[in-house]
């Protein structure tokens, strides 16, 4: 009875066992015929070595040959603990990628979970930029400044490099009324300056343009806080307009502001493509 015992068992895998078609080599939860019909190794439960089992992987929906399923440089294994789509650049449509948000500590997984709260561009390659000793002339590259926005993130300026546009740089002052009509056009509350600079509110507000604000003194003339940006957008609520808070007019003093609104051109590299003339409007001429 003993050896009829050894031989029902020898016999049981050969016609099924581990070793058959329907067994399981590598306890994954696949059969042997499965792995071998999709090209993985039935001897391994993690056939491209990403920490996760085969069978966790086919039923999840992403690739058990491909440690990276969608290749955004986030592995797989790291998505299915962020619940992300493993399939998917951006899991949750907020226009950043979960390799962006990862870097940032943003949750790719939560669309209310972003980088910048504004939505604002973000250039995960961005260059380091000179110091703010830099020479304040055409063609020179714009220091890297970084600055309190409206909700209280702090925004890279260079985050708006890279992206082939043109970047309008605006320095205003909470209290100077040219400032203030300036913005109500950006926001389509008057049309004053629309002669000058026809069709440019379109073009910031389809983002072919970006605005950056920045303000450089607060209602009583002294140094602009996060509060000054904050109340700044209240009264402008352009959504497409990041508001930054030049807190120790560094920008102010790299700029040689003398009157206010003070705006010059940036091209995609940083690098300062006009300077304001006499008027606040010869900067953003040049884009029509």
């Amino acid at each position: 009875m003993r050896w009829f015992g050894v031989l029902l068992a020898a016999a049981l895998v050969g016609c099924g066992g581990e070793k058959g078609p329907n067994g399981d080599l590598d306890g994954d939860g696949l059969t042997n015929e499965e792995e071998e019909a999709l090209g993985l190794d039935p001897e391994s439960a993690d056939s491209d070595g990403d920490g996760l089992d085969d069978k966790i992987e086919i039923d999840w929906g992403s690739d058990p040959l491909n440690a990276d399923s969608d290749g955004d440089g986030v592995p797989d294994a790291d998505e299915y603990a962020l619940g992300s789509d493993p399939n998917s650049e951006d899991s949750d449509g907020d226009g950043y990628l979960d390799a962006w948000e990862v870097a940032e500590g943003s949750d790719p997984a939560d669309a209310d979970s972003l980088i910048y709260e504004g939505g604002w561009p973000y250039n995960p390659d961005k260059a380091d930029g000179p110091d703010d000793g830099v020479a304040y002339a055409v063609g020179e590259q714009f220091p890297r400044f970084k600055m309190k926005d409206q909700f209280g993130d702090k925004v890279d300026i260079y985050d708006f490099s890279g992206h082939g546009k043109y970047i309008v740089l605006d320095l205003s002052a909470q209290w100077c009324p040219p400032c203030q009509n300036l913005a109500a056009w950006l926001d389509n509350m008057n049309d004053d300056y629309e002669d000058a600079l026809p069709g440019l509110r379109k073009q910031v507000r389809q983002e072919e343009v970006y605005w950056i604000t920045v303000m450089g003194e607060a209602d009583d003339g002294s140094d602009a806080t996060k509060q000054t940006a904050t109340q700044w957008y209240d009264d402008f609520p352009h959504k497409k307009v990041p508001v930054l808070a030049d807190t120790s007019r560094e920008v102010q003093a790299h700029m040689q502001v003398g009157y206010w609104p003070s705006i010059i051109v940036l091209n995609e590299n940083m690098e300062i493509e006009v300077l304001q003339d006499d008027f606040w409007y010869d900067g953003p001429g040049f884009l029509q």
